[in-house]
């Protein structure tokens, strides 16, 4: 299964990696503040980890550390606010896995198709939660600024079109379908037969409804956020899941900070 980290991104993410540092806002000497970016639409799992994610830290840190939350993309789609993370000007984003392949090529093994299978989920996320692949991915996350919180899981990938029923991969063939700008997931578009277009998420709907695009692949919360339930059929076309981390800005990181980092990362692991 393709599974997609969302770096906030990331279900995916969580998915979706979120880092804070020098970038987060000190409200007064006792409160840190810190703005929380995501793609998702209110309701969606993905969010109400991120609202149980802001209790957590806030009550852990006694009211110390204060976690604002930016839903539906308000402040610019997953690659943006993972730039504004780098930058600092902006202390926590979410991405998911394609997206995060523009700033780590290593994000794309987990667009891969048919790389796991449900019975063997509890091994992967103790792997990225505990094990050597969540410590690789911390390594190369601090390559390009950014640290690792939490990984959040979308879904498995199913596709809609517009017009065309669907009852095999092949009734796919031919459609223009919208991807992320993954090469993986554009090339597994293309080995079935497809004419992949990378459109952000934001824009999405419209191009469905406007005929730039013929279909989509995308988990069933995201198409039911998106109001796509009028679309003929949906197919689940192959074991993809959705998923992605949240990250933080690694620009300064004195002891003070430090300590705030471990409060959020207290918060995302404690179980819900």
């Amino acid at each position: 299964m393709c599974r997609k980290f969302q770096l906030f991104t990331a279900v995916l993410g969580l998915a979706v990696c979120m880092m804070f540092g020098y970038g987060v806002q000190e409200v007064s000497a006792k409160t840190i503040k810190i703005r929380l970016a995501h793609p998702m639409a209110p309701g969606n799992n993905v969010t109400l980890g991120y609202e149980k994610f802001k209790e957590i830290v806030e009550k852990k840190s006694e009211g110390k550390v204060k976690v604002k939350l930016f839903g539906n993309a308000i402040l610019g789609s997953d690659r943006v606010t993972m730039e504004s993370v780098q930058r600092g000007s902006l202390e926590m984003s979410s991405c998911s896995s394609p997206n995060m392949a523009g700033f780590a090529s290593d994000f794309m093994v987990f667009d891969l198709p048919y790389i796991s299978s449900p019975p063997h989920q509890q091994q992967m996320y103790k792997a990225l939660d505990e094990g050597e692949l969540g410590r690789y991915f911390n390594d190369v996350s601090a390559k390009i600024g950014l640290r690792v919180i939490m990984f959040s899981e979308y879904g498995y990938r199913n596709f809609v079109t517009t017009g065309k029923p669907i009852s095999s991969a092949g009734d796919l063939a031919g459609l223009k379908v919208r991807t992320t700008s993954s090469n993986v997931e554009v090339e597994v578009a293309k080995a079935l037969g497809m004419n992949p277009a990378p459109i952000a998420w934001g824009e999405v709907y419209t191009a469905l409804q406007q005929g730039t695009v013929d279909a989509e692949g995308n988990t069933f919360s995201l198409l039911s956020d998106a109001h796509s339930g009028d679309q003929q059929e949906v197919l689940r076309f192959s074991s993809s899941r959705c998923s992605g981390p949240a990250c933080g800005s690694r620009q300064g990181g004195g002891p003070v900070r430090a300590r705030h980092y471990r409060r959020a990362r207290a918060g995302c692991c404690e179980k819900v």
